[in-house]
């Protein structure tokens, strides 16, 4: 993202080779994310304002939903001309895209954490995967134990009964 125009002065930094004047942000100044999301949505209004494509960050994920009567290959169409339009876009304001994080034809994706598959938001497996397969705990034995709060007489004292004692708090 480029600095505007007269505002260079603003991030410059001086080095043992002279004062440096950035023509470029990077993720280090402040607001430079909130920035270059905001270019994004700015760039990309149309095609989430439809709800085709979602954006965070550099994170981007391009879904559709077959429509009724549509046949398979008309989707893949459809789709098609959203992944077009967002690459045009991106070419149109220098942006550029890492093809080795690139997936096309996916059934579901894992974006942002979270499993996107048949119209269901779920977890990524990798994520649950070790509370999963935790194996149950046995031989503990955990006490009962009751809160109350007693508020006779204004007192806003709690008990905590646990095997029968009482412990008071004022």
């Amino acid at each position: 993202m480029r600095v505007k125009k007269g505002h260079k002065w603003k991030a410059a930094f001086t080095t043992n080779k002279g004062l440096y004047k950035l023509t470029m942000m990077f993720f280090g100044l402040c607001n430079s994310p909130a920035t270059f999301q905001s270019m994004m949505n700015t760039l990309f209004h149309n095609q989430i304002a439809s709800g085709e494509l979602t954006i965070y960050m550099d994170n981007m994920a391009m879904h559709t939903a077959l429509k009724e009567g549509e046949t398979h290959e008309e989707h893949l169409e459809h789709h098609r001309k959203i992944v077009n339009e967002v690459l045009a876009i991106l070419e149109q304001n220098n942006l550029y895209l890492n093809i080795d994080k690139c997936k096309f034809k996916q059934a579901h994706i894992d974006f942002l954490r979270v499993r996107v598959e048949n119209n269901q938001l779920k977890m990524e497996d990798a994520k649950i995967e070790k509370v999963r397969d935790w194996a149950p705990v046995t031989g503990l034995l955990l006490p009962r134990t009751a809160f109350r709060y007693n508020n006779q007489e204004g007192l806003g004292s709690r008990e905590m009964e646990t095997g029968g004692e009482v412990a008071t708090q004022a």
